[in-house]
């Protein structure tokens, strides 16, 4: 009869255990909120490419956006974009909220060098689509 108390007691303990650990586990998320980490470029990286890859991960998000468009990430929370870069300083936000309406937001800024080999596109007098390098594109005007 002892015995039988101790183990109703003993199995009372490991069941409340459980119990708490999962609770701490589940309020864990409430507590710490959204977190955005952008992985790929870094911050202040210089190219000369207007294509960029951004790259990165998140926990905890219920809706994501890059510069105000809404994006989407892979089940693990990964996500991975490519942007159109303007010629020089550019900022680049990414911002968060998860279920509880917290909000996050990671920038990374990003500077285009344009190179002289850029092309621009205009229209001859027949109609037809001329390409010329960007110092002949600066003298003409």
């Amino acid at each position: 009869m002892l015995l039988r108390k101790i183990l109703k007691i003993t199995a009372g303990v490991v069941l409340f255990g459980i119990i708490a650990g999962y609770a701490a586990y589940q309020v864990e998320d409430f507590r710490t909120g959204p977190v955005i980490s952008i992985t790929s470029p870094t911050d202040g990286y210089e190219t000369e490419e207007p294509m960029l890859k951004l790259a990165g991960q998140v926990e905890r998000i219920a809706y994501l956006s890059l510069n105000g468009r809404q994006i989407y990430t892979d089940t693990n929370g990964y996500f991975d974009e490519e942007l159109l870069l303007t010629d020089g300083y550019n900022i680049i936000t990414v911002a968060g909220r998860d279920a509880f309406d917290r909000q996050t937001e990671d920038h990374v800024r990003v500077i285009l060098n344009a190179s002289s080999s850029l092309l621009f596109s205009s229209y001859n007098q027949n109609n037809e689509q001329e390409f010329r390098g960007q110092e002949e594109q600066e003298t003409e005007e």
